[in-house]
């Protein structure tokens, strides 16, 4: 299979993530009608609780009317120390597959993007965390989020400077093979 997203095989079968050649805008926040969309689940710490919709012909993306604005939750072993927490969905599955499944970590993003980052840090118990590394977009609005979350919670550690030059860490990734 072909990597979408630079999203692999054995990714696209550990989260379910499908492809829908007949999607049904009925149930989608919509300003654009779209047809044909890979489907991303989105999971939070109760289960599965609504899906991203990306068009397979470009970068229209649409959830459906279920998906709650909390926290996406990708790997979530039990006594994971470090807490990463990426802008959306596409970076943690990236950073997943850079991590791989043995490490010890817990992944998170805003099943809404960036602006849902402070709610998803919300719904998780961060003081079982030893280190909580926040990688969002180094872009204006990811600037000002990581200054609301590290105003909010000091004790996160903002690692986007690692980043650079790249906009994210879909990118940062990609670059290194």
């Amino acid at each position: 299979m072909k990597k979408v997203h630079n999203i692999d095989k054995d990714t696209v079968d550990e989260f379910m993530i499908g492809i829908d050649f007949n999607i049904d805008n009925e149930g989608l926040h919509i300003d654009k009608e779209i047809t044909d969309a890979f489907v991303f689940p989105i999971f939070s710490v109760d289960g599965l609780v609504g899906c991203e919709l990306r068009s397979t012909t470009g970068k229209v993306i649409r959830r459906t009317k279920d998906a709650p604005k909390c926290a996406a939750v990708f790997w979530r072993p039990k006594d994971a120390e470090t807490l990463y927490v990426t802008e959306g969905l596409k970076d943690a599955y990236n950073l997943f597959q850079f991590l791989g499944k043995e490490d010890n970590y817990t992944l998170i993003c805003g099943s809404n993007g960036v602006s849902t980052t402070l709610r998803a840090l919300e719904d998780i118990e961060l003081n079982k965390f030893k280190r909580i590394v926040l990688l969002l977009d180094n872009d204006g609005a990811g600037d000002e989020m990581t200054k609301k979350v590290l105003e909010k919670y000091p004790q996160i550690v903002d690692c986007r400077d690692m980043l650079k030059p790249y906009k994210d860490i879909t990118e940062y990734i990609m670059s290194k093979g």
